[in-house]
């Protein structure tokens, strides 16, 4: 199984619905998924959508601007679903935005 990317870093997101518009478009996610943060550990389970089911690992790239300025917060909701099982997610700034890093 090879990695899915999704590259949000030219988009500025001022809120969780957005994100889970572009989200539910990009992975395909069906009407009724939650759009929230438990129904994405479970489209990380599997047997959701196929762009999901068909990867190891999900990445998902942001600037460090509008609703992920406060990246680590939401970085660490995504660490616990990888630690939950399953594929891992993970939301990483672009290359180089040495804000990011460590």
């Amino acid at each position: 199984m090879e990695s899915v990317e999704y590259d949000l870093s030219n988009r500025v997101l001022e809120t969780p619905d957005q994100l889970w518009d572009v989200l539910t478009e990009f992975f395909n996610l069906p009407e009724w998924f939650g759009r929230n943060f438990d129904a994405w550990h479970d489209a990380l389970q599997g047997g959701i959508t196929e762009a999901i089911d068909g990867s190891s690992v999900v990445v998902i790239r942001v600037a460090r601007n509008g609703l992920f300025r406060f990246t680590v917060g939401w970085a660490g909701m995504y660490i616990e679903a990888t630690e939950a099982g399953g594929r891992g997610s993970v939301i990483v700034g672009p290359p180089t935005d040495k804000s990011m890093i460590g």
